[in-house]
């Protein structure tokens, strides 16, 4: 994440060792959260529930939806505790 970061500052169209949508989107959330380490380890949670919420639509009914995604946010600040 460190390195992420290091990259938001200078955005360009490619990096030496990654492509550059990671920078875009680290430089994004940061434009808008304050960088301190909560907002950091909540940008992952966040970008896989704003994926998975369109991806879930082409397999699931709404009312299995909802309970989907609060079971994937609970597993994923149960895994962030171990």
């Amino acid at each position: 994440m460190t390195e992420l970061i290091a990259w938001s500052w200078a955005l360009r169209f490619g990096y030496l060792k990654h492509r550059p949508l990671a920078a875009w989107l680290v430089r994004a959330w940061f434009s808008v959260m304050p960088l301190t380490e909560w907002f950091a380890v909540s940008l992952m949670p966040t970008s896989a529930l704003w994926i998975v919420w369109p991806l879930s639509a082409d397999y699931l009914p709404t009312e299995k939806r909802v309970p989907g995604l609060a079971f994937l946010a609970a597993s994923s600040a149960l895994l962030k505790r171990s």
